[in-house]
């Protein structure tokens, strides 16, 4: 059962693999957008398989119907934020502009923790700006 519901999850997942192993490979960046869905879908798994709503990082996954189609019918949806493509080069596409904020006007992110286990908390309170 398990293994139907999160087939979407998991065939996203591996398709996100793939495309990024030059990067990985050739040690170039990764971009932040991408690093953010895996992270949410890395949640959105545990859920399904965990059933502990703790996982669902409300500023993120709310906007991206993950927290409602998970709690309220147990299988992960996500809406037209981010469309996933399998004809194209890319993983997935998605607006930069209406990509989800916090209260606070900042970006809302998923990989918090694994940023501050792997990196420190430097790292994560590190912001950039691009000037246009």
């Amino acid at each position: 059962m398990y293994l139907w519901t999160t087939y979407g999850i998991t065939s996203a997942l591996e398709r996100i693999w793939k495309s990024q192993l030059s990067s990985l490979e050739k040690k170039t960046t990764i971009s932040p957008y991408v690093i953010e869905v895996v992270s949410v879908l890395e949640r959105a798994l545990a859920m399904a398989y965990t059933g502990d709503a703790r996982v669902i990082v409300k500023d993120l996954m709310v906007p991206l119907g993950l927290k409602p189609s998970l709690l309220e019918l147990g299988l992960p949806s996500i809406t037209r934020l981010i469309r996933f493509d399998v004809d194209k080069t890319e993983p997935f596409t998605h607006n930069r502009g209406n990509w989800p904020l916090t209260k606070r006007r900042e970006p809302a992110v998923a990989s918090t923790r694994a940023q501050t286990l792997t990196f420190g908390s430097d790292h994560y309170l590190v912001s950039q700006y691009i000037i246009p």
